[in-house]
């Protein structure tokens, strides 16, 4: 009866395995190593592969080397046991620090022109209240704002401002609501009372862009009545400058208007409503 071979004295069965894994797993950690340290961008779905590709790298090196390596990890409803290179796996798998940021550009934050501006009493008219001493309210319409670099790390639209002068007297308007305007005769300029939504910060991921009319708000806002009558005598143009604060810094845009434009609009709405226009919606001039 023939008897199996034997490698000879002092040679594994398993050297020329070991040897293939440990280049493989060296390979993997030279090119991970390259990748990472070289001016690259990673998006966080290559860092996930990386990160695989890292704990299989250990998991073959633990594997064939001398020697044996336990994990046990518990936790509410999960459990993971394991031994050699799968217990090392897991290990530098779970273990690893969380880097889904890592190598990915800084974003590339643009904002758009301005199409328009509408000015109006903060009150509707239709509600009874005496809209014409209330404070202003000014949407700008509409702001959008895109993250424009892919890949890259997530950048913040924090608040937009509105500033402009009247009269002499600087003002500063803050954002207060993201509305879908709808302007019409008499002031209604809200679809819906679901249109109405506090303003709040956005995050911005690679490609995404926010667009919404913004309405801005201030607490030393001059009466509706005393902007529209300054408004209606000003023979220069009317500038408003938008403001937008991001994660990376602050970003102007402004809103030319020339009043003369709106003069005979605004008379013909007195006429007509026998009393004051409620709101004016103006464009911004190229």
């Amino acid at each position: 009866m023939a008897t199996p071979e034997t490698p000879p004295p002092g040679t594994p069965a398993n050297t020329y395995e070991r040897v293939v894994a440990t280049v493989a797993a060296v390979w993997i950690i030279g090119l991970v190593s390259y990748l990472i340290l070289s001016d690259r961008s990673f998006d966080p779905t290559r860092v996930y592969f990386l990160k695989i590709l890292l704990s299989l790298s250990c998991g073959i090196m633990v594997a064939t080397l001398p020697g044996f390596f336990n994990v046990d990890l518990n936790a509410p409803g999960f459990a993971v046991r394991a031994a050699g290179g799968a217990a090392a796996f897991v290990f530098v798998y779970t273990q690893s620090p969380s880097v889904p940021q890592l190598g990915l550009a800084p974003p590339d934050i643009k904002v758009n022109e301005l199409q328009g501006m509408d000015f109006r009493s903060a009150v509707d008219p239709d509600a009874g209240a005496n809209f014409s001493t209330n404070q202003i309210a000014i949407t700008a319409s509409p702001v959008a704002v895109k993250n424009e670099r892919q890949p890259s790390t997530t950048g913040t639209l924090e608040r937009t401002d509105l500033l402009f002068k009247l009269g002499g007297t600087g003002y500063v308007f803050h954002w207060y609501y993201f509305v879908s305007l709808l302007p019409q005769p008499g002031g209604s300029w809200l679809t819906s009372e679901s249109a109405l939504r506090p303003a709040a910060a956005r995050d911005l991921p690679p490609g995404v862009q926010f667009s919404e009319e913004v309405m801005h708000l201030s607490e030393t806002s001059p009466s509706w009545a005393d902007f529209l009558s300054a408004f209606s005598k000003l023979d220069d143009d009317f500038v408003v400058t938008l403001v937008v604060i991001l994660s990376t810094g602050q970003v102007t845009r402004e809103c030319k208007i020339k009043p003369s434009r709106y003069k005979t609009k605004i008379e013909s709405d007195e006429k007509e409503l026998q009393r004051i226009p409620a709101h004016i919606a103006t464009v911004c001039e190229t």
